[in-house]
């Protein structure tokens, strides 16, 4: 048999595994990114996040998509802990007599409204950017039919 037949089922061999471990890792971090639920509160979201940030890619592509929607949840969760700490600062100023620590409330709650609203615009800018890489990345590598 010639060589070069011989070499050909070794890399089209080489080449499908190739393309599974990239199926496989897009399809695990499609599912990640789609696990992080906006709907529920921070502290049960942290920890869908720290799963999607620990994902361990081995393209740029999918590096880079990893990193730019973790970043838009880190962000959106950052910004809706200051709100409720501004929340939770304002409740505390209301009931304190002491001018003095009204005031350095006031001061915590306008940084934490100041905080809230940067994260949230961070957010706002990198989700549409996250989405529409995702639904990308999902028509390449559509859910197998099981």
């Amino acid at each position: 048999m010639n060589a070069s037949l011989q070499v050909f089922p070794l890399l089209l061999c080489v080449a499908l595994l190739a393309c599974n471990t990239e199926r496989d890792e897009a399809r695990a971090l499609l599912d990640r990114v789609e696990g992080v639920d906006i709907s529920i509160p921070p502290a049960k979201r942290m920890p869908l996040l720290t799963a999607l940030e620990s994902l361990r890619l081995g393209t740029e592509e999918l590096t880079q998509l990893q990193q730019l929607c973790a970043g838009a949840h880190r962000a959106l969760i950052e910004a809706e802990v200051a709100q409720a700490k501004a929340r939770h600062a304002l409740d505390t100023v209301e009931g304190n007599q002491d001018p003095a620590k009204r005031l350095d409330g006031i001061d915590s709650i306008a940084s934490e409204i100041e905080r809230s609203t940067q994260k949230l615009e961070q957010a706002q800018s990198t989700f549409p950017e996250c989405e529409r890489q995702t639904r990308a990345l999902a028509l390449r590598f559509p859910t197998r039919a099981r």
